[in-house]
Formats: structure tokens, C-alpha cells, sequence
């Protein structure tokens, strides 16, 4: 900024619309000076893992703060604004000041963002109330950390259209499953699924390995094919829909770990506390193909 002194004014973030997640990134030097803490960001203000999670990245020397939201009304109190064509997500992102002892000096700052998609282009945005998914807690390579992975279901080999709460799925049908982990730094982490259990209970005991040791497993009777796997921040694989006797739900167990790109990420886990269990219900019931 030359010789200019900075002021708030000049605190405007950057903002990253892509299909999946919204990143807002700022300047940490600009935070500093103007006298906020950068370690405070959040969205909303809200104090969840979830909303909180802030990870620095690297541009030509300057070092930013960024923090992501998904694309899901409410999610950290996103507010959606849709029609047949156009779906706007805005929110804000929440920074408290720099405190001295017991002094404040400042209050805290509240900048707004929005995204703004055309659905007649952008078929990828996702606005449905209760896709199959859930989110878990996943430690950092050498335990330090703690970032959220969510498991989805989809229907659809490009992974859009989540299957839903109610949906039956017909036996034989394909599933396309995807793990994803956020506010990880994609140059430096990779995600790996090193195995998937499915089962007809909430229990892995007695279920059928679908991925094991990171690859499928042949099954003449199930097809399975992992199209990504330890070489970025997600991971998917699918499958096609099988029943188990007197049963009319799936469960998936998967064994995930985040591992370092410098290393060999694709080996298995040296132990079993490297790796989180998530676990997903498919919706509705299994039924019978027509």
C-alpha cells in the first residue's frame, strides 16, 4: 500500500465461488495492522468446528487466512435466495479484534459475501433439504488438528444430484459415493479411503468389503470402481446396489485417513489410530429392479 495507511476500508476479502464450497480468503499482514486477530475468523460468528476452521495458504510471499462454507442453506447461517434460474448464497464472515490484557479497543468486524449461480449453467450447484450425508471430525497427519470430512451419496457418475432420505434404490442400480475433507491445505494433504465395509446393520461384523487396502475388491456379484483415491482432498468410489437377506437398508463403513503428499500416500495405515470411521444409512429401502 505504499505509504498509505491502511484502514478498514481496505479489508475487503476475496471471494472464491466454485460448484461445492465458497472460500473467502484475506490478507493476515492487512488483519495485523488494522489490529484484528486472524485466529479469530468464523462465519456468522458461529463458535462450531464446522464454521471456524481457518487454514493459511501461501501467494507470492503474502500470507492469507481462508475459511470455507458449503453450499447448503443454513449451513454456519447461510442465507439462500433461489428461483428456477439463479441461487444466491450470502453470509459473513466474523472477526474479533486484537485484545491486550483486559483492553478492547476495537469491535469486532462482520464483511459480507455472496455467491450468486446460474442454475442454466452451473447444473452442479446442490439446494436439496436432506441429502444422505454426514460429517465427522478427521485428525491431521501426525495428530494435529481436527478437520471435517463429509460422506455423500450420489446418483449421478458426475456426483450433483444427492440421493435423498426417501429415495428407494433399485438393486443393481450404481451408487457413487464421495468423501471430502475441508480447509485442508489440497498442495499438501491428500485423503485416502483405505477400506469400505457394507453392511444390512448398523454393524460392519458380517458385511461385504467393498474397497480394501485403497483399491476394490473383485466381486463377481458386486461391481465396485474407485475412480479417486489419495491423490487430492476428496476421495469417490462406487458401487451398485446389493441386498442382504431380510434386510432393506445399506450401511457404508469406511476407514479414511489424511495423508502427506511427500510421503507414499498410498499405503495403508501403520496403525489403526491413523484412521476415522465414517459410517452412512442409504436412504429409503433397497428394492427390487424392474
Amino acid at each position: 500500500m505504499g505509504n498509505q495507511k491502511a484502514t478498514i476500508e481496505n479489508l475487503v476479502p476475496s471471494v472464491k465461488c466454485d460448484a461445492d464450497v465458497i472460500t473467502v480468503s484475506m490478507s493476515r499482514c492487512l488483519l495485523t495492522t488494522l489490529g484484528y486477530d486472524y485466529t479469530s475468523i468464523s462465519i456468522n460468528g458461529n463458535s462450531s468446528n464446522l464454521c471456524n476452521y481457518v487454514y493459511e495458504d501461501h501467494v507470492n510471499g503474502t500470507v492469507f487466512e481462508n475459511i470455507q462454507t458449503q453450499l447448503k442453506e443454513g449451513f454456519c447461517g447461510n442465507n439462500v435466495t433461489k428461483n428456477s434460474s439463479i441461487y444466491i448464497l450470502s453470509n459473513n464472515v466474523h472477526i474479533s479484534p486484537i485484545q491486550v490484557g483486559n483492553i478492547i479497543t476495537k469491535n469486532p468486524v462482520s464483511l459480507n459475501f455472496n455467491c450468486t449461480y446460474d442454475l442454466t449453467k452451473q447444473v452442479s450447484v446442490n439446494y436439496t433439504l436432506h441429502p444422505i450425508s454426514q460429517t465427522i471430525y478427521l485428525p491431521g497427519v501426525n495428530g494435529t488438528g481436527s478437520y471435517p470430512l463429509t460422506m455423500s451419496a450420489y446418483k449421478d457418475p458426475e456426483y450433483i444430484t444427492q440421493l435423498q432420505e426417501t429415495d428407494n434404490v433399485p438393486i443393481g442400480e450404481l451408487v457413487y459415493v464421495s468423501l471430502n475433507v475441508l480447509a485442508v491445505d489440497g498442495d499438501l494433504f491428500a485423503l485416502r479411503t483405505v477400506q469400505c465395509v457394507a453392511s444390512g446393520t448398523d454393524s460392519r461384523t458380517g458385511g461385504v468389503n467393498l474397497l480394501a487396502g485403497g483399491c476394490k475388491v473383485d466381486n463377481s456379484d458386486i461391481y465396485v470402481n474407485v475412480s479417486e483415491n489419495g491423490v487430492s482432498l476428496e476421495s469417490r468410489f462406487s458401487f451398485s446396489m446389493f441386498q442382504f437377506q431380510d434386510q432393506t437398508q445399506l450401511y457404508l463403513f469406511c476407514d479414511v485417513l489424511l495423508c502427506d503428499k511427500t510421503a507414499n500416500c498410498s499405503r495403508g495405515p501403520s496403525t489403526r489410530s491413523e484412521v476415522v470411521v465414517a459410517a452412512l444409512v442409504l436412504g429409503g429401502e433397497i428394492e427390487e429392479a424392474p
